[in-house]
């Protein structure tokens, strides 16, 4: 069922959910045309589909979204020093080389940010901190969210992003329709993408933490990769 025409006022702060997966990730179930029905009840005025080494489900949102919702081409890049978010992107990123990963979204006018930082690694490397974009200052399946708004962020994301001159983020990691939303980007109203990248750019955005997911829905994902084909999903 076609969903209807969205218009999000544009002088008023905007959340948008910049770190969702769909179908087309192999630990996901995620509906795209779904994924727009749950963003839309929840508020939010945009999402990132950021799918693990995949592009495809860029496209499938795309077509389930209404006028006015902002759908940001993204893509979840496995790397040797961790997961990395390519922003904005026009195409796949495929190496798996940390460096030439930046590079190559750099090179599609698109923002490197920092997946769930210090969660799987204790430390970042300075010369790839020095070449990034943002970092995600909340991710909901790795961090704990608070009451105390100042607390939204764990203090050493905040420190990094400080030291390193990047912009915060915030996103769910939603591998399941229940789970999108939990993680929200704060910005001043934009009109279109180009908007938001600038915003992001600019490090104009704060991060909110709605509730940090359990860690049930990641030994669920799991489930879900071992079900699915092991073949290797299509990056385009």
């Amino acid at each position: 069922m076609p969903v209807a025409p969205f218009y999000f006022p544009v002088r008023r702060p905007m959340e948008l959910d910049l770190h969702v997966h769909t179908r087309f990730s192999r630990d996901s179930r995620n509906d795209p045309g779904q994924m727009v029905e749950t963003a839309l009840r929840r508020g939010l005025a945009g999402i990132a589909v950021c799918d693990h080494d995949a592009f495809r489900g860029v496209e499938a949102v795309r077509n389930a979204a209404p006028p006015g919702f902002l759908v940001v081409p993204g893509m979840e890049i496995s790397t040797r020093f961790g997961h990395l978010l390519g922003l904005f992107l026009r195409e796949p990123v495929r190496t798996k080389d940390p460096f030439e990963a930046v590079a190559a979204i750099h090179a599609q006018g698109g923002l490197a940010i920092l997946a769930h930082p210090f969660a799987r690694q204790g430390s970042v490397d300075p010369a790839f901190a020095a070449r990034l974009d943002g970092c995600e200052g909340f991710n909901a399946r790795y961090n704990r969210a608070s009451r105390r708004r100042e607390s939204d962020s764990p203090p050493k994301a905040l420190a990094f992003a400080r030291e390193h001159g990047l912009a915060v983020t915030g996103g769910s990691d939603a591998h399941f329709l229940w789970e999108i939303g939990r993680g929200r980007t704060v910005l001043d109203g934009a009109r279109d993408l180009e908007d938001v990248k600038r915003a992001i750019r600019e490090r104009r955005t704060t991060c909110r933490a709605i509730r940090t997911s359990s860690i049930l829905n990641r030994v669920y994902s799991g489930v879900v990769r071992l079900a699915r084909p092991k073949r290797r999903m299509p990056a385009d």
